[in-house]
């Protein structure tokens, strides 16, 4: 049995999500800031709405 917990909602309305969706690799408060932030990781992530 796992003793894991879901890790807690993002303090800020939009995420940056690695390709496999396994990480959170930064939280922005907006659209833009996201997608700028997506770029400097590099290929493998996105900007996501987190839908709190």
């Amino acid at each position: 049995m796992s003793t894991a917990t879901a890790p807690a909602p993002p303090a800020l309305p939009w995420v940056v999500l690695d390709c496999f969706v396994t990480r959170i690799l930064g939280e922005y408060a907006t659209e833009g800031e996201a997608i700028a932030a997506a770029a400097e990781f590099g290929s493998c992530s996105f900007a996501y709405p987190y839908p709190g």
